[in-house]
């Protein structure tokens, strides 16, 4: 049988108690996944692309058969789409690349008489790698 634990809400020693559990239970979690995540950017820093093969095994069990699809297996996959798919597709891709377009920011310098130089920088990813 589970139990939940009552938290009295008007003692305050024990709701401060029960409060002050929960940050450091926060805390701790939060640095071990900090951790974890550093030491999974080192990795991959410094063994690229085979690093990235050695967590997509550890973690989804199998390596998949492309990292990036070739051309050849995309024409071939829309070749043998129903060609309203492919027309759907297609124009949900232009959908998504004329509203990013619109959100394109550009950088700034403005220097002060001062000296002071406050400016911006926007730099655009000319490729991205989803899991």
């Amino acid at each position: 049988m589970i139990t939940m634990k009552t938290i009295n809400a008007s003692d305050l020693a024990q709701r401060d108690a029960f409060f002050t559990s929960l940050d450091k239970r926060t805390g701790e979690t939060n640095q071990r996944v900090t951790e974890t995540v550093s030491e999974i950017i080192r990795t991959v820093k410094e063994g690229g692309d085979q690093a990235v093969k050695n967590y997509t095994l550890k973690f989804d069990g199998s390596l998949p058969e492309y990292y990036e699809v070739p051309r050849d297996v995309i024409n071939d996959a829309m070749t043998e789409a129903d060609p309203a798919f492919v027309d759907a597709m297609l124009n949900a891709i232009e959908n998504v690349r004329d509203f990013h377009q619109r959100q394109v920011q550009e950088g700034f310098i403005h220097a002060l008489p001062n000296g002071v130089i406050l400016g911006q920088r926007v730099r655009v990813l000319e490729r991205v790698g989803l899991f």
